[in-house]
């Protein structure tokens, strides 16, 4: 993996993060679809797929940072965190 992809990665973790972390201080509605995600991460500036965010929840899942589960549509992975 080279140096901008983890970089990337990084940066994306830490703004998922951050965003649960807000959305649950202002006890909003959970984030429970992709499309969500990738809106709200592409407002912040964010040039990546809904694949490269099912891959950073997927890796914080592993990391027991969060939980949540996902059903796959026919066109894509539809997730909502836990």
């Amino acid at each position: 993996m080279s140096f901008d992809i983890a970089a990337k990665n990084k940066r994306l973790r830490r703004v998922v993060l951050m965003l649960l972390c807000t959305n649950h201080d202002q006890q909003k509605s959970r984030f429970d679809s992709i499309a969500l995600w990738s809106a709200l991460v592409r407002g912040l500036s964010f040039d990546c797929s809904q694949n490269e965010l099912v891959t950073i929840l997927q890796d914080l899942k592993g990391r027991a940072m969060l939980t949540f589960s996902s059903a796959k549509t026919h066109a894509l992975a539809k997730s909502r965190s836990v």
